[in-house]
Order: structure tokens, then sequence, then C-alpha cells
């Protein structure tokens, strides 16, 4: 491999390495979209009526859900050029 350019060297990810990759990518904003959207819930089921902060909770989650599918959508598409073939997480 002496002499070769970066872009042809070969990437190994054994599937511990791209379940991490996975986990990692869906754990911080995926979980904390989760959350928020959990909160307004509880708060709804308790009879709680400050619908504004609500609307903010819930507009926070979306965010944090939509960056979550963009970095899934980048990795995607970065896997996929990087292999040749399609790449999907389930």
């Amino acid at each position: 491999m002496t002499g070769s350019s970066p872009a042809t060297r070969p990437i190994l990810l054994d599937t511990g390495c791209t379940l991490r990759m996975a986990k990692e990518m869906r754990g911080v904003h995926y979980n904390q979209g989760i959350h928020a959207l959990n909160t307004v819930a509880l708060r709804i089921r308790h009879g709680d009526r400050d619908f504004t902060d609500m609307l903010e909770t819930v507009e926070r989650a979306a965010a944090l859900l939509e960056e979550t599918e963009a970095a899934a959508r980048g990795m995607r598409s970065d896997m996929a050029t990087l292999t040749g073939r399609p790449a999907l997480f389930l």
C-alpha cells in the first residue's frame, strides 16, 4: 500500500464499528428529540395548558430529529460513495 493515495486505500468497517456508528448517530439528537416529545406528552396528560412552551419544545424536538435524519442521509451517502453500494441503517 505504500505510495497509494488516501482516496484509493481500503477502509475496513467491521460489524461492531458500523453498529457503534449507527448508535452514536442516532443516540444524541434522536434521544433528545424523543425526550422533548415525551415531556410534552406528559404535560398534556397532566393538564398543562402552557401551549406556547409546549410548541417551543415540539419545535426543538423536530429540529433535533431533522438533524438526526440529515446526519443519517449524509452517512448513507458517504458509505455508498466509499463502498460503491447502498448503505442502510435500520
